[in-house]
């Protein structure tokens, strides 16, 4: 029996979503198939088979959305999620061919956004108010961790005497776990003082007394919130992720390290954190106000004696 198109898309979907792919991506994906399907329907394109999912189609949709003014970034997002759909087509039989590998991934620069200080933002979180507010920063600030990760911790991830979060699943299903400084790790604590928690009951819960966890929408406008509040910016969470791997850099941490910590797979992912800093800089600056320097000067100054002929 052929099934329709859309009919297999949901099942892809389905599948990924069983894998572990995160629910923002899911709906960038759909987004990316429906539209798709909206070109194709503008096109009066036949869509029945899988057949009719063809390169040519997929050349002429791209184009269609680089001529309506789409950013780089969200044509490359859609384009890599019927390029995984071509691909999960073609193994499991639904297609002859992949038209989707004929495609190059772009790849693009990634540019560090222009992001507030770091001791600005751990100067206001100490002094917000709301025990969950400030564990919620709290992990984003000084462990990097995603809003949905933060949503799906449980109480017995959090090990005060380690002080870190151990164990937990992030982003693609993968275990993982980040040593948190002891202010972090004291501001989790005082949250969960102010209720009884099991050891898999959620971490961050509703405030109705329910005992229910948040879902990641939830972390996302906390954390929205706060900064528009007390920065007068709107950060996200992945801003905050952002913060932390700069502040990681700035302190000289290996950027492997910091990959593991942030749980990327792939250490390209991590680079846009090198990028030369002006705090970096700034300590560049004051080795030329050292003492150092006088050294270097007169070291310099120093005449040097020419060669003698052997």
């Amino acid at each position: 029996m052929t099934l329709a198109p859309h009919v297999l898309w949901t099942k892809y979907i389905a599948e990924r979503s069983v894998q572990g792919l995160a629910e923002n991506t899911i709906e960038a994906y759909n987004t990316g198939w429906n539209s798709f399907c909206s070109h194709a329907r503008a096109m009066s394109w036949r869509l029945k088979t899988a057949e009719d999912f063809t390169f040519d189609r997929l050349v002429e949709w791209q184009a269609s959305l680089k001529e309506v003014g789409k950013k780089d970034w969200t044509r490359r997002t859609y384009l890599m999620a019927l390029k995984g759909f071509s691909r999960w087509l073609n193994q499991n039989g639904h297609a002859k061919n992949d038209p989707g590998a004929r495609f190059q991934t772009p790849r693009l620069k990634r540019v560090l956004p222009v992001l507030p200080p770091f001791e600005m933002l751990a100067a206001q979180l100490a002094a917000e108010p709301s025990p969950r507010n400030r564990a919620i920063i709290a992990m984003g600030l000084y462990g990097g961790l995603r809003a949905g990760e933060i949503a799906n911790l449980k109480r017995c991830n959090f090990i005060p005497g380690e002080g870190g979060l151990i164990g937990f699943v992030g982003k693609g299903g993968k275990q993982r776990s980040v040593a948190l400084p002891h202010v972090a790790a004291n501001i989790i604590a005082a949250y969960l003082q102010h209720s009884i928690a099991r050891d898999h009951d959620p971490l961050i819960r509703k405030e109705d007394g329910s005992g229910a966890g948040v879902s990641s929408h939830v972390i996302h406008r906390s954390v929205t919130r706060w900064t528009r509040r007390h920065l007068g910016v709107r950060l996200t969470p992945h801003r905050l992720r952002h913060v932390y791997g700069k502040g990681c850099v700035d302190r000289g941490v290996d950027i492997r390290v910091i990959a593991e910590a942030l749980g990327h797979e792939s250490l390209e992912s991590t680079r846009i954190y090198t990028q030369v800093s002006f705090e970096r800089t700034r300590q560049i600056a004051q080795l030329f106000d050292s003492p150092g320097d006088q050294i270097i000067r007169r070291e310099n100054s120093r005449k040097i004696k020419p060669l003698t002929k052997a």
